[in-house]
């Protein structure tokens, strides 16, 4: 709600679904889907999506971080 009048409203932003991303089990950033037009529910199949590239963005982070210890 902090964002509706400096950031959503201004862009249409209707609907949004954020996802954590996490990288040895501490939050390192948020995947943020954005929705532009009338108000919507996220399917199963998209919050699926979504998490799953989470999870994928989470990999990378962790593999990246390994590499340069």
């Amino acid at each position: 709600r902090e964002f509706a009048a400096s950031y959503l409203e201004p862009l249409g932003i209707t609907s949004m679904l954020d996802t954590p991303v996490l990288v040895a089990g501490k939050p390192a950033g948020v995947l943020c889907l954005e929705h532009v037009g009338a108000g919507r529910r996220w399917t199963p199949a998209e919050q699926s999506f979504a998490v799953s590239v989470a999870n994928l963005v989470s990999l990378m982070l962790s593999w990246r971080a390994q590499a340069q210890s």
